[in-house]
Formats: C-alpha cells, sequence, structure tokens
C-alpha cells in the first residue's frame, strides 16, 4: 500500500496520524513519513498498515459507514438488512469481518451478490464484508442478527 492510499484511507474512517500510531506502536512521525512516501523500512511500513487495520473494526467502520451501506442496499432492493456474527454480539476485532444479511425484492444470482459485496467493501474502506441473502428457508433466529 502506498502512502497516499494510506492517507486517504486513514482519512476516509476519520482516524488521526497519532491514532494509528498509537495502534501500529511507532510514533507518529513515522506514520506522516510513510504517508509521504518516504524512503523507509519495509517492516516500520508494514507496522504503520498494521496500526490502521487494527484501527478499524467492523463496530467503528460501522458507526461512520453504515447508514451509506445500509442505503446502497436497500437501493439495490434489499429490506430487512442486519449485521450478525461477531460483531452482532460485541465481540469484533480489528481482524473480524463484516457479516450482513437481507432480503431481496428479486432472487439474487452469485455474480448480484459478488458485486454488491465489492460496492459494500469499498464503503466499509477496504475492511472485508459478507454478505448473506436470505430467504424463508434460511432465515436465521432474530437473536442471531441486529438492525443495521
Amino acid at each position: 500500500m502506498d502512502g497516499q492510499k494510506l492517507r486517504e484511507l486513514r482519512e476516509y474512517h476519520g482516524l488521526t496520524q497519532s491514532q494509528v500510531a498509537r495502534a501500529a506502536g511507532v510514533s507518529q512521525s513515522i506514520v506522516s513519513d510513510v504517508e509521504r512516501g518516504r524512503r523507509l523500512s519495509p517492516e516500520a511500513i508494514e507496522q504503520v498498515v498494521g496500526g490502521l487495520r487494527r484501527s478499524m473494526s467492523p463496530s467503528l467502520v460501522l458507526v461512520r459507514h453504515g447508514a451509506a451501506m445500509r442505503a446502497f442496499l436497500e437501493v439495490n432492493g434489499a429490506r430487512d438488512v442486519r449485521v450478525f456474527g461477531s460483531t452482532a454480539r460485541g465481540a469484533d476485532r480489528w481482524d473480524s469481518d463484516l457479516d450482513i444479511v437481507a432480503r431481496f425484492d428479486r432472487p439474487m444470482s452469485l455474480f448480484d451478490v459478488d458485486s454488491l459485496v465489492g460496492t459494500l467493501r469499498r464503503i466499509a474502506g477496504g475492511l472485508p464484508v459478507d454478505l448473506v441473502v436470505e430467504t424463508d428457508r434460511t432465515r436465521l433466529r432474530d437473536s442471531d442478527a441486529v438492525p443495521l
């Protein structure tokens, strides 16, 4: 990941260089140097990238981008959009993915779902997203999912 992309992703998620630095275990000046493209060791760059990832739990992503994700799904025919898994249980971590379940007004092919997931991932700033299409045969228990 280049420095410009790192800065864009950090800013998209509303994080400061200091927050990323704390999560990475490096100084804020190292984060700044990586973002400006200064030549640093691959290890330092990886630490900063890791710090950014650790600052992006699914719960935090939902706080910032959940409304946009829900609106996108609804425009594409989704209803009863919910989150399940570790995020719904409040047990998500920086390395968790975001699990979403929804019902749709029309049959959804794998290509349809893959396209939606790609856009959801972009809205979520690169966080891995799984989308389950719920039908009457695959209904999750209400206790397993919470509204998005």
